[in-house]
């Protein structure tokens, strides 16, 4: 067995970004599962883990706008994650929610699973309308001020451990939730009797798809550990400096 398959998602993306695009052509879910092995996820998906590394291997060098984002400013990356990634879900989930709604009414007699679809992703863009205002208002202006070193006392929420957990347990339900559109949609397979607008839906739910799932890799497994590291040091700091004592 290769090295790359004894290699978790998450750092076979880290080694190279634009592997993201293939596993989320596969289904394999390197944001949070990405401790899992390439082998390891393969046979939870059925995939001939030797084919997988074979198209690895495969892919062309990075391309240009292929950025890793490890060595980041988190300044940096928290604008970018803002302004592509949560800027592209606010865009794109009124836009499929009214696509849905449409391909329902059209062929919902015929296709039961749309109705499930559609309540899945209503629930889905709630959770990430809700989500993504707690990250902006709360998590990460705290995060730029500890990396600027401007933060002065205690957070609101006592350590940035506690906003982390919460929002790594969202992310596993929107993960889940893309799990349940693979499902409902074979893959995002038309079926042979879809129109236009169902092909649209299916295609713009895959493009959506393999963008949340890179929006939470650059959160789970750059952002959030960064952080994490940045306010231990702070703290560590802030314990050894001696204590002043007022002039007499």
């Amino acid at each position: 067995m290769t090295a790359q398959a004894e290699t978790t998602l998450a750092e076979l993306v880290r080694q190279h970004p634009q592997r993201a695009r293939l596993f989320s052509e596969l289904g394999l879910d390197f944001c949070c599962h990405g401790g899992q092995t390439l082998a390891a996820a393969c046979q939870q998906r059925g995939l001939d883990v030797a084919d997988v590394c074979r198209r690895l291997d495969e892919q062309p060098p990075d391309a240009a706008d292929d950025q890793n984002w490890h060595g980041w400013p988190l300044a940096r990356l928290i604008d970018d994650i803002v302004s592509r990634h949560h800027a592209y879900v606010r865009r794109q989930l009124p836009h499929l929610r009214a696509l849905c709604h449409t391909v329902h009414t059209t062929h919902g007699a015929a296709h039961p699973e749309l109705h499930m679809l559609q309540a899945v992703l209503a629930e889905l863009a709630d959770e990430l309308t809700t989500h993504m205002f707690k990250e902006e208002r709360v998590l990460f202006p705290w995060v730029k001020q500890l990396e600027a070193g401007t933060a002065t006392g205690a957070p609101p929420f006592g350590t940035v451990q506690n906003p982390i957990c919460v929002m790594e347990d969202e992310h596993r339900r929107a993960a889940d939730a893309l799990e349940h559109f693979r499902l409902l949609t074979h893959n995002y397979s038309p079926p042979a009797d879809a129109c236009p607008a169902y092909e649209a839906l299916l295609a713009d739910l895959r493009a959506f798809d393999a963008d949340l799932r890179l929006h939470i890799y650059k959160e789970n497994h750059v952002l959030f550990p960064r952080a994490l590291e940045l306010e231990a040091h702070a703290l560590s700091h802030a314990a050894t400096m001696p204590d002043v004592l007022p002039l007499d």
